[in-house]
């Protein structure tokens, strides 16, 4: 949200030194598809999945298709992507996806 192309992200945006950016690998419909089916099968800080609360894999398409991924088009930086910025993809495993953050914010910061 903070790339979006409104007032409220731009002056957010400029308070950052930096930018880390998770992407579903290059955002075709197969990595679109990677990713919510992730979410679908995942649990996530304590609460059940969406598949063990009861939603089906359809509704939870549908509101993928529906809802998420064109906020994501809409808000997200796939045009307008920060100078200082790094792409991770997120379509790894949660571990290589932490190693692969780590690396690209040690370089933005120089650390």
């Amino acid at each position: 949200m903070v790339c979006a192309d409104h007032a409220g992200a731009r002056s957010l945006a400029s308070m950052c030194d930096a930018f880390l950016l998770l992407a579903p690998g290059d955002s075709s419909p197969a990595a679109q598809e990677v990713l919510w089916k992730r979410k679908y099968l995942r649990s996530h800080l304590g609460n059940k999945s969406y598949k063990d609360r009861g939603v089906t894999e359809q509704e939870y398409h549908a509101y993928w298709a529906g809802y998420v991924w064109p906020r994501w088009l809409e808000h997200g930086f796939m045009d307008r992507r920060p100078k200082r910025s790094e792409v991770v993809n997120c379509l790894t495993e949660p571990e290589a996806v932490a190693e692969a953050c780590y690396a690209a914010t040690a370089s933005l910061l120089k650390l």
